[in-house]
């Protein structure tokens, strides 16, 4: 159980980081200048974490059918539109439809600009510090790449929010220095444990 859980706490501390990203040696947070400060894909590429299991992916909506409902046809017809190409390329997520994934991976030319940059986002600081992120839309071999992970994912995740609340919560104490890893381990172990006897 604690290795379970020791795998756990260094999945979801790695899953926290990556949003945490910082700039190369010498950069400047000036978004106009694009060759430094920038992660390349390369370096930002997501990978599969290895672990007890592989090919898992977070869906965004399930859609099921009662074995004892009295309308499956009028549902089948549903899902025939929901997975199909028209609905799942204007859909929030990463599609299951192929065709789709082409569709949304297809740039709209109108909010190309001449620098290669597709979305810009810019901030201040109370203190004038100004940000700006640049979004470059990707490449045909980065867009291959993805579809060819996304391709491998099989075991759908379920979110679980107690083991997900105790798991951050015990990790935040841990990366604060609040708790040693055995004792995070512990406590996750515990909260667990009675969850799962309820």
């Amino acid at each position: 159980m604690k290795k379970l859980m020791s795998m756990l706490l260094a999945v979801m501390l790695v899953l926290a980081c990556v949003g945490c990203g910082s700039q190369k040696d010498g950069a400047t947070a000036d978004g106009d200048v694009k060759s430094e400060g920038v992660m390349t894909y390369a370096e930002y590429a997501a990978a599969e974490l290895k672990g007890q299991c592989s090919g898992v992916f977070r869906p965004n909506t399930l859609l099921a059918l009662s074995a004892a409902s009295g309308k499956k046809d009028a549902a089948m017809r549903f899902f025939d539109y929901f997975l199909s190409a028209q609905a799942q390329s204007s859909y929030d997520g990463l599609p299951v439809n192929q065709e789709a994934f082409d569709i949304q991976f297809t740039p709209q030319e109108e909010y190309l600009a001449e620098d290669g940059g597709y979305s810009y986002l810019s901030v201040s600081s109370e203190d004038g510090t100004r940000l700006e992120y640049v979004v470059y839309w990707p490449g045909d071999e980065q867009i291959l790449a993805l579809k060819e992970q996304l391709g491998h994912l099989q075991t759908a995740y379920l979110p679980d929010s107690v083991l997900e609340d105790a798991v951050f919560e015990q990790g935040v104490a841990y990366m604060q220095g609040k708790l040693s890893l055995e004792q995070a381990l512990d406590e996750i172990e515990q909260k667990v444990s009675i969850y799962m006897a309820e």
